[in-house]
């Protein structure tokens, strides 16, 4: 027999007293449970049904870090290997390289890492100012939660900036760090996307 809206809702106030407060993470788990509780016959009580199903609550949510951890690191690197096979890609790849080529026979060193220091900085502000934007997205949506950690990558070429800035490959090394920053900035407006019409639409709903 199909819930009803009183007992969907009191699914999710159960989720919600359960700690389940992203508004993705209750839609995912009230389908699973409405529908393992009408296809399940051993509870009568819908109560009794979701107490017995509190420990696969707390850890649904647990495991959902794990997933969306990896699926953002492999949407990273598919972006970052379409710089090398992609025609498109390759173009903007070839046209980075003459620009740090050039900058090099026309800037003096220190000049020179000072713009190959803000190329990484400027990408991190980008993508923090779009994790915190729109206000309250990221408290709300699971998704949004671990978007900032796609730029984690491209950060260490920030952290270790100070190593391949005094490297004879330091042009190499400019290079490499571009590609892996633009690719996490398109990766994050992508997630970006996503979770904003998700979110505008679980509001819709709410």
């Amino acid at each position: 027999m199909a819930l009803n809206i009183i007992e969907i809702q009191k699914i999710e106030e159960y989720l919600t007293a359960n700690g389940i407060r992203f508004l993705d993470v209750r839609v995912e788990l009230i389908d699973h449970l409405a529908t393992e509780f009408e296809n399940n016959t051993c509870y009568v009580l819908l109560i009794d049904f979701l107490n017995s199903k509190k420990n696969f609550i707390i850890n649904f949510q647990k495991s959902l870090h794990k997933k969306r951890h990896w699926t953002y690191q492999k949407a990273l690197f598919n972006t970052i290997f379409n710089f090398f096979k992609k025609p498109s890609y390759f173009l903007v790849l070839m046209m980075i390289g003459f620009a740090i080529y050039f900058t090099q026979l026309v800037l003096n060193d220190k000049t020179l890492k000072v713009i190959a220091l803000m190329s990484l900085v400027i990408p991190q502000i980008i993508a923090f100012y779009w994790y915190y934007s729109p206000k309250g997205v990221y408290k709300k949506i699971h998704s949004a939660k671990y978007m900032f950690s796609i730029m984690y990558l491209p950060s260490l070429f920030l952290n270790t900036s100070y190593f391949w800035f005094n490297t004879f490959h330091f042009m190499w090394f400019w290079l490499l760090a571009i590609v892996f920053n633009i690719a996490g900035l398109l990766v994050v407006y992508n997630c970006r996307l996503k979770t904003i019409n998700l979110y505008n639409e679980l509001n819709i709903n709410e």
